[in-house]
């Protein structure tokens, strides 16, 4: 564990299985020590206040994870050089963003961490943030060409990776091809069932 003099103070923990006794941290148990971050009972503990940083001494293999939230931006401080424009932001757009490149791009490698199964199976609150954030930003009184399934299914797709990279308007764009906004809602929900084997309950008007 060492403290990082940032303008935020930040606790930095190096979490690793090596040898670490030639490098100048200092080892940290959590089920003992009184520090920012402790584990009690199983149930992990950390002081917010503060900025918490985890260098992982290995790889992160996202088939490990169990789950995907998105969460509130801090209101004053981001880590990302510049800012990242989502500061005291609840999470909903990054959540719009990510869902409509996992549905565009058909990955399905971290469906099981925005599917819950308690009380009973069915996509997470993240996941429907997500697929309703992208079909509001995409529906704006459509009134386009596209009325097939097919053709239907193509500008989706295309505005749902525009929307991914953070181009909206050019997804508001290509979105304006379709026919109409409730064939929007039909095709999207159907390319979320396929793609989740589950309905979304959000896209149930």
């Amino acid at each position: 564990m060492e403290v990082r003099k940032y303008k935020n103070h930040a606790y930095r923990f190096m979490i690793s299985d090596k040898d670490l006794s030639k490098l100048p941290v200092t080892p940290y148990d959590p089920t003992k020590e009184e520090g920012p971050l402790r584990q009690v009972g199983g149930v992990w503990y950390w002081n917010s206040e503060h900025t918490a940083e985890f260098l992982l001494d290995s790889s992160l293999i996202l088939h490990f994870c169990k789950k995907i939230d998105f969460v509130k931006h801090h209101e004053k401080m981001c880590a990302a050089p510049g800012g990242c424009g989502q500061l005291g932001q609840d999470g909903t757009n990054a959540a719009g963003r990510v869902l409509a490149f996992l549905l565009s791009r058909d990955l399905r490698g971290l469906n099981d961490t925005l599917i819950v199964t308690d009380p009973k199976t069915e996509l997470s609150t993240a996941a429907e943030r997500g697929i309703l954030k992208a079909y509001e930003d995409l529906s704006r009184n459509l009134g386009g060409p596209a009325k097939s399934n097919d053709d239907v299914d193509a500008a989706l797709r295309a505005a749902l990776l525009q929307l991914a990279a953070g181009e909206e308007t050019h997804a508001q764009a290509t979105a304006k091809l379709i026919r109409s906004d409730d064939l929007l809602c039909r095709r999207l929900a159907e390319l979320v069932k396929r793609h989740f084997k589950r309905e979304s309950t959000a896209l149930k008007f």
